[in-house]
């Protein structure tokens, strides 16, 4: 195994051994490792044999732009990010550019049209609107983006205000994905959040008057929280009339809740679930529907990149910057983590890849699966049309352990999860890993922050630039 690649294991399970880590549990306990990349076999690659093939013209790809900083770090959060700093971010987004740059120049995205490009992070919010405007004008410039792409902006409460919301509609973003979390100040405070219930309030009517798509996080299982706690927050939201909400139960990390939540508790799992079914029941008699496990949407306002990017058979997606994780030309890898690296490397003219792996067969046909259950259903017809084989033939086990455990129904044309499998999603999940995937994390972006690329690549100019 890669030195780099078994150094950040090692840290893993070190960190988080198997007797108090929830990132590994067996049925009838709840994983809740949130899985989002897949195949995590991950091992040396070279950028030099990847994307060298032309895609078909009109190939549909999503771009991912991660801003690792933020004016507070949120001591629950695993994303990889990095304190605000003015010079650091301005030589962040000239490197962003110049990765951008070094990809459009890869064969296979010449034909490809961008159909949605999301800005995660962090907050992308710290950077000015005139910064994150510079970005998208960069990408327009170097890819085919489509007139009508979805174009979604990250934010918080305290990083968006009405003059900024005009000019990042202006500069084309459609969407402001805000984590407001709560709208209980008391609850907010126990997370060590810094914005309030008004602020919450006063930007979302804010980006409404705008035109702009909103969309929302909120959180439940927090420390001290009631159910009545969550089904105000829930209200408040209906009433402001956003177009999307996104539900995510709270986890801690042990080092986490030792350091930061010792003296305080949270729901036990029976009050875990009854908030997540309230928040389904609640959602859906007004009005939004479900369409994975964790987002809700107003009729026709579904986040485009998120549907799409799990929905089986799941869309290409090519991400920049520190951290960021793409999947694309059956290439799944992630970048340098760190900042420090990440500027060394795109400054050597070489594409700032950490790790990864070309996927083999097997591994294509699991994924369909292993992300697709997020959306709550998965097309069998289509998976026999995409890979020549009938689901049941790979999977007949798999499908008829899963739902005699009453996780999942299983007809002719779909695997559809139960109101039960819901809570078991990433079991679920994880039961479709091929066997050189079993027992094996994610990448960690705050778990990777020292890790030298050098350690992956032997070959000298492996992952520099050609022209």
């Amino acid at each position: 195994m890669d030195n780099a690649v078994s150094d950040w294991l090692s840290e893993w399970k070190e960190r988080y051994p198997r007797e108090i880590r929830s990132w590994d549990a067996q049925y009838p306990d709840v994983d809740r490792e949130y899985v989002t990349f897949y195949p995590c076999d991950v091992q040396r690659l070279d950028p030099d044999e990847m994307l060298t093939k032309s895609a078909e013209k009109g190939e549909k790809i999503h771009l991912y732009v991660h801003i690792p900083f933020c004016k507070y770090l949120c001591p629950f959060c695993f994303f990889n990010k990095y304190p605000y700093d003015v010079d650091k971010a301005e030589a962040y987004t000239k490197a962003l550019k110049r990765e951008i740059y070094y990809y459009s120049r890869k064969r296979y995205l010449q034909n490809c049209v961008v159909v949605s490009v999301y800005f995660g992070g962090g907050t992308p919010t710290v950077l000015s609107p005139n910064q994150i405007f510079e970005i998208l004008q960069h990408i327009r410039k170097c890819f085919n983006v489509s007139k009508d792409a979805e174009i979604t902006v990250e934010s918080t409460p305290v990083t968006v205000n009405e003059g900024a919301i005009k000019d990042l509609a202006m500069s084309g973003i459609n969407r402001i994905s805000i984590g407001v979390q709560s709208f209980n100040d008391a609850l907010l405070q126990q997370l060590y959040l810094r914005h309030k219930r008004e602020q919450c309030k006063s930007a979302i009517r804010a980006v409404k008057d705008s035109g702009i798509d909103v969309g929302i996080d909120l959180m439940y299982r927090l420390p001290c929280q009631t159910l009545s706690d969550w089904e105000k927050d829930l209200s408040v939201a209906v009433d402001l009339n956003v177009d999307t909400i996104s539900c995510y139960s709270l986890e801690l990390p042990p080092p986490t809740k030792e350091k930061f939540f010792s003296k305080v508790s949270l729901p036990d799992l029976e009050e875990d679930v009854k908030m997540y079914y309230f928040a389904i029941d609640y959602l859906k008699d007004n009005d939004y529907r479900q369409y994975t496990v964790a987002d809700f949407s107003m009729p026709h306002k579904e986040s485009n990149y998120v549907l799409n990017c799990w929905k089986a058979p799941q869309d290409e997606y090519l991400a920049f910057g520190t951290g960021a994780h793409s999947f694309i030309g059956e290439n799944i890898f992630y970048n340098i983590a760190s900042l420090e690296y990440y500027f060394e490397w795109v400054e050597k003219e070489r594409l700032p890849i950490l790790f990864g792996k070309k996927m083999t067969k097997e591994e294509a046909m699991s994924r369909y699966f292993v992300l697709g259950v997020k959306c709550l259903s998965v097309d069998l017809q289509r998976f026999e049309r995409i890979f020549g084989i009938e689901a049941t033939e790979l999977y007949g086990d798999i499908f008829n352990s899963l739902a005699g455990k009453g996780l999942i129904k299983v007809s002719e044309t779909l695997l559809e999860l139960t109101r039960k499998g819901l809570i078991y999603v990433d079991n679920i999940s994880k039961s479709f890993y091929t066997q050189n995937n079993r027992g094996k994390p994610q990448p960690v972006g705050i778990l990777l922050q020292n890790t030298k690329p050098t350690d992956l690549y032997q070959k000298g100019d492996a992952g520099a630039i050609k022209s």
